[in-house]
C-alpha cells in the first residue's frame, strides 16, 4: 500500500513534457535575474531553470505548481549544485512551499545563515519550510540553515486534514541548526515522508536541542529512513540523532520507523570523555590532561551504553560562544551522564541567545549535575532545562539571570523515576510565565532542596511564576522555598493531579518543609489562591510549611481535595483569606489541620462545603513572631527572616507524635527537624543543630508492593488483606501499623512467617523455592483498633515496618 501511495505521489509530480521553461541568471543574460520573479510569472507545470550564481533571496512558491531546478538535471555535473546557491535571510526560511503546492526542487545549494548568525528567531524550517504540500527534493546541498522552533534544514508539517507528501533523494543536509527539534529535518502530524533507498540522502552533524538530525513527531504511518551518511551508523531510532515521539495529548498509533545508515560521520567513543574551556576537539578527550573543547561534540561522540553508562566530565570554567566557541544548544545522549566540577565552578553562559541544554532522551536513563546556566534566552526563546527519560537524576544545578519565555525553567516530564536535588532558580524574567520548576506526567518523583527566588513576569498580563506539578502519581518533596516572585496570575505553587484513569496504586503526595513568602501576585484572570492543591484520588500531606507575607491577591492556600496539614504557619496580614477550603466543583472533601498557626483562625477560612468535614486541632491564631521582626539586618525578602524567634509560640508546638508522617531529618535550613523532644511549626526548627550532609535521605523509593485488598473496604466485607514484599530474611517479625487520618496509631498487627518461610517448612524442593523471588508477608485486618472496637468509616493510613524501619506507607478507605 505504501509503495502504491508513493507511485501515485511521484506521478503527480511528473510535469508535462510540453511545460514552458523560464530561465534565470543572476548576471541578467536570461529573462529573469531573480528566482522569485520567475516563479511569480510562471504557469502551471512550468520549469524555472536557474543558471549558476548566488541568489540572495527568500523564495515562496505562492500557489505555483512548478519545477525549480539548476542546470544539474541537464548536465549531471555536481559543480552546478555547488555553484547554484539560494541564500536566504536568516530571519526566514530560504524556501517556502505551503498551502497545497506541488513542486520539485532539484540541484541547489540552499542556505539561510551563511554567516552563522546565532540569533533566535521564532519560525520553523530554516532551509525549506513545507506546509500541506507535495514536494520532491532531490540533488540538493542544504547547509548553514537555522530555524528557531524545528527543522533546521527542512520542516514538514500540515494543516489538518491536509497532509504533506515529501520525497527525498540524493540530498546532503549537514551543519544545520534549530533551537527546537530536528537539526537536519523535522516532520510532524500526519505528513508522509519517503526516503530513496537506491539514491540515498545523507543527513549528519546537525545541531538541535533534541533529535540532532531527524525528528519525527506524531507519525501516523511507517517511515523507512535510508541514509548513505548519518552522524553515526545506526540501525534503529536512538532518540538522540534520530527521534520518534508523540505529543502528550496524542494517542500512539501502531507504526514503525526503520533506520538503515551505511556510514557514520562521527566517531563513537565507548569511554568517559573530558571537556575543558582550554581543550581542543582534536584531542582524544580520554583524560583530564587531554580534554576536548566543545560540549556538543563530546556529547555527540560518547557511546550510549545502558549496561555501562559513560560520563562527560566538564572542567571548571565558563563555556560560551565568545570565550571558547561552544555550540549551543547541546543535549545529553541517552544512558549517559553530564557532570560538571560544581554548581559555581562549571558555568554555561548563553549570552542571551536562546537554548543551552536539553535532556529529552525518551525511555532511557540520564543524569546531569554540578553546573550553572546564566544569561539564558533573549525574551523570545525559552531556555528550559527539560529532561525526559526512564530514570532522570538531576542535581546541583543553578539557572539564573535569564530572560525566559513561556514559563520554562528546570523540570522533568513523562519519566518513570525522577530525582531532583539541590536546585536554584533565581533572578529570571519573562513576558509570559516565569516558571522555576515544572514536573509533568511522572510516575515517581523525589524533590529535595529547591530554591525559587525573584522570578518576574514583565508583561502586565504575564502569567504564572513558581512551581508547577501536574499528574505525578508518587511525589515526595523535602525542603523548598518560593520567595520574592511577581506575576499577574495569582498562584506561585500548584499541585494538580487530574489523571482520568484510576491509578493502579494510590500514592499520597507528601510535601515537607516549604517556605512561600513575600510573593506579589494579583488575582489574574481567575480568582485563584497562591498555593493550590487538587488531587482526584489521593490525600495531600503537608508538613511544616511557612506561608507568610504574600500580597495582592485574595487567598493564600487553596485546598481542592482531601488533605492532612501538620505544623503549618499561615500568616499573611495583607491578604483577606488564609485558606479556601473546597470549591463548588469539588464538594465534600475531607481533611484536618493539626498543630498549626492560622492568622485569625476560622475568620480567614472560606468554606465552600461542609465545615464539619475539616477538623481543626490545636490551632494558634496569633503572631508567629519571626526573628526578622526583631532584627534590623533582616528584611522580608530574606529566607532567614522567617526563622522563629525565642518568644515564638510555634516552638515545640508541632505534632507531638510524628510517627508515620514521613518527616525528613532536616528542616529547610539543614538543621535537625525533630529536636528537643518535639517538632516546631513552620519550615524552620528553632535552636537545632545542623545535620551532616553525608546523611542518606530518609525517603527513598522502593518496590515493596505494599497494598490492601479490597480497597475501598465496605461493612459487608468487614475485613481487608494487607500484604507487602521484602527481598531478605527479617531479623525481627515484621508488622503492619494502622493510623487514622489525624496520624494517631490505632492498631499494630504482626505478620508472622512469610510465604517463602512457610514453603521452606513445607520442604519444597530447591527448584520450587527458586521460583519464589521475594518474601511476601500478609495480614488480615478486621477493622478493629487495639481495644478490639470497630473503627469508624473514613480514610486510614497503613505502613509496613520491618527491623524497625518503615518500608512504605499507603492509604485505604473504609465505607459503611
Amino acid at each position: 500500500m505504501r509503495n502504491i501511495v508513493l507511485l501515485a505521489f511521484l506521478i503527480s509530480l511528473s510535469f508535462s513534457l510540453f511545460s514552458a521553461i523560464i530561465e534565470v541568471s543572476v548576471d541578467g543574460t536570461k529573462p529573469f535575474s531573480s528566482i522569485q520573479m520567475a516563479i511569480n510569472s510562471s504557469s502551471e507545470n512550468d520549469i524555472v531553470r536557474v543558471w549558476p550564481g548566488i541568489y540572495r533571496e527568500n523564495i515562496n512558491f505562492n500557489h505555483h505548481n512548478i519545477t525549480l531546478q539548476s542546470l544539474y538535471p541537464i548536465t549531471g555535473d555536481t559543480l552546478d549544485i555547488h555553484n547554484t546557491k539560494i541564500i536566504g535571510n536568516h530571519r526566514d526560511s530560504a524556501i517556502r512551499a505551503q498551502e497545497g503546492v506541488t513542486v520539485v526542487i532539484d540541484g541547489f545549494t540552499i542556505m539561510n545563515n551563511e554567516n552563522d548568525e546565532d540569533e533566535y528567531v521564532d519560525w520553523v524550517g530554516g532551509g525549506i519550510f513545507i506546509l500541506s504540500s507535495n514536494i520532491q527534493i532531490k540533488n540538493n546541498i542544504i547547509t548553514k540553515c537555522t530555524a528557531g522552533q524545528g527543522g533546521g534544514g527542512i520542516s514538514i508539517s500540515d494543516y489538518l486534514p491536509e497532509p504533506s507528501y515529501v520525497y527525498l533523494e540524493n540530498n546532503q543536509i549537514f551543519n544545520c541548526k534549530t533551537y527546537g527539534t530536528g537539526g537536519g529535518l523535522s516532520i510532524s502530524q500526519n505528513s508522509s515522508l519517503y526516503f530513496s533507498e537506491y539514491n540515498r540522502n545523507s543527513i549528519y552533524n546537525n545541531y538541535a536541542s533534541f533529535a540532532k538530525d531527524i525528528s519525527i513527531s506524531g507519525a501516523v504511518e511507517d517511515i523507512d529512513i535510508y541514509l548513505k551518511i548519518g552522524s553515526q551508523q545506526l540501525n534503529s531510532v536512538d532518540q538522540y540523532f534520530i527521534a520518534n515521539f508523540y505529543p502528550i495529548a496524542h494517542p500512539i498509533p501502531d507504526i514503525n520507523v526503520t533506520v538503515d545508515i551505511l556510514q557514520g560521520f562521527l566517531p563513537n567513543i565507548n569511554h568517559d570523555l573530558y571537556v575543558a574551556p582550554w581543550g581542543n576537539d582534536l584531542n582524544s578527550g580520554l583524560n583530564p590532561n587531554n580534554p576536548l573543547k566543545t560540549i556538543d561534540y563530546a556529547t555527540k561522540i560518547i557511546a550510549s551504553d545502558s549496561t555501562n553508562q559513560k560520563t562527560v566530565h566538564l572542567a571548571a570554567g565558563t563555556y560560551s560562544r565568545t570565550l571558547n566557541q561552544q555550540k549551543f544548544p547541546f543535549s545529553i545522549k541517552p544512558d549517559t551522564k553530564l557532570i560538571g566540577a560544581g554548581m559555581d565552578e562549571t558555568i554555561f553562559d548563553d549570552e542571551n541567545h536562546g537554548v543551552v541544554l536539553a535532556g529529552l532522551v525518551y525511555e532511557k536513563d540520564v543524569e546531569a549535575g554540578k553546573f550553572s546556566l546564566i544569561n539564558c534566552g533573549n525574551g523570545q526563546s525559552g531556555s528550559s532545562l527539560g529532561f525526559r527519560g526512564n530514570h532522570v537524576n538531576i542535581y546541583d544545578i543553578k539557572l539564573s539571570d535569564s530572560k525566559l519565555n513561556d514559563g520554562t525553567g528546570i523540570g522533568i516530564g513523562l519519566s518513570n523515576y525522577g530525582f531532583i536535588k539541590n536546585i536554584i532558580v533565581k533572578n529570571n524574567s519573562s513576558s509570559t510565565s516565569s516558571m522555576g520548576m515544572y514536573v509533568i506526567n511522572n510516575k515517581y518523583t523525589n524533590i529535595e532542596n529547591v530554591i525559587i527566588d525573584s522570578l518576574i513576569t514583565t508583561h502586565t498580563q504575564g502569567g504564572m511564576v513558581g512551581v508547577y506539578i501536574v499528574n505525578v502519581e508518587n511525589l515526595v518533596v523535602n525542603n523548598m522555598s518560593i520567595t520574592n516572585c511577581q506575576a499577574f496570575d495569582p498562584w506561585v505553587f500548584q499541585l494538580a493531579n487530574f489523571i482520568e484513569d484510576v491509578p493502579t496504586e494510590l500514592h499520597d503526595p507528601i510535601l515537607n518543609n516549604v517556605l512561600v513568602a513575600n510573593n506579589h501576585t494579583t488575582r489574574g484572570d481567575w480568582d485563584l489562591a497562591k498555593v493550590i492543591f487538587v488531587d482526584n484520588y489521593n490525600t495531600i500531606h503537608l508538613n511544616n510549611w511557612t506561608i507568610a507575607n504574600n500580597t495582592n491577591s485574595n487567598k493564600v492556600l487553596g485546598i481542592g481535595s482531601d488533605a492532612i496539614l501538620n505544623n503549618m504557619i499561615l500568616y499573611n496580614p495583607e491578604m483577606p483569606y488564609e485558606i479556601e477550603y473546597g470549591c463548588e466543583l469539588i464538594p465534600n472533601i475531607n481533611g484536618s489541620i493539626n498543630n498549626s498557626l492560622i492568622m485569625n483562625g476560622t475568620d480567614k477560612i472560606i468554606f465552600h462545603n461542609n465545615q464539619d468535614l475539616l477538623n481543626l486541632n490545636h490551632i494558634l491564631t496569633g503572631d508567629p513572631h519571626f526573628i526578622g521582626v526583631f532584627s534590623d539586618s533582616l528584611s522580608r525578602n530574606m529566607m532567614d527572616y522567617y526563622q522563629l524567634s525565642s518568644v515564638s509560640e510555634c516552638i515545640n508546638r508541632g505534632t507531638a507524635d510524628t510517627t508515620g508522617l514521613n518527616i525528613p531529618k532536616k528542616d529547610l535550613s539543614g538543621k535537625q527537624r525533630v529536636w528537643d523532644g518535639r517538632i516546631d511549626m513552620g519550615c524552620f526548627e528553632y535552636g537545632a543543630p545542623y545535620v551532616s550532609n553525608t546523611d542518606v535521605p530518609e525517603v527513598q523509593f522502593t518496590g515493596y508492593n505494599l497494598k490492601n485488598y479490597p480497597n475501598p473496604v465496605t461493612s459487608a466485607i468487614s475485613s481487608t488483606i494487607i500484604s507487602f514484599d521484602y527481598p531478605e530474611k527479617s531479623k525481627y517479625e515484621p508488622q503492619i501499623e494502622i493510623y487514622n487520618i489525624k496520624g494517631q496509631k490505632i492498631k499494630t498487627i504482626k505478620t508472622g512467617s512469610s510465604f517463602y518461610d512457610l514453603a521452606v517448612k513445607a520442604n519444597l524442593s530447591k527448584e520450587n523455592l527458586s521460583q519464589i523471588k521475594s518474601r511476601n508477608f500478609s495480614v488480615i485486618w478486621d477493622l478493629t483498633n487495639d481495644n478490639n472496637r470497630k473503627v469508624a468509616s473514613g480514610v486510614y493510613l497503613y505502613r509496613a515496618v520491618i527491623n524497625g524501619k518503615v518500608l512504605q506507607t499507603k492509604k485505604m478507605l473504609l465505607m459503611k
